[in-house]
């Protein structure tokens, strides 16, 4: 969620994400692919660094997000209560 609320806040980079939350840059670049393929940020734009290396710079994703669940469940529950969380984190910003 903190990922989420910082993109939402400003575009940034992996390594710029990691110094913000005091992460190691592997671990969040495992985050953001699956926050990216899961549609919830993108790559907003690509520059490259004084070495020639390609540095993608991420940002919250404006789509809608739909979730259709088939039938109640724990799973179910437990998804409404994370995107409650989620939803109320992002609303206080």
């Amino acid at each position: 969620m903190q990922i989420l609320k910082h993109l939402r806040e400003k575009q940034m980079s992996a390594s710029e994400l990691a110094a913000e939350l005091d992460l190691r840059l592997n671990t969040l670049k495992y985050n953001l692919d699956a926050l990216e393929e899961a549609g919830l940020i993108n790559v907003r734009k690509v520059k490259w660094s004084c070495k020639g290396c390609k540095i993608k710079v991420y940002a919250f994703s404006e789509q809608p997000i739909l979730l259709l669940p088939r039938a109640k469940t724990n799973e179910y529950s437990s998804i409404c209560g994370t995107l409650d969380e989620v939803r109320g984190e992002l609303c206080r910003g």
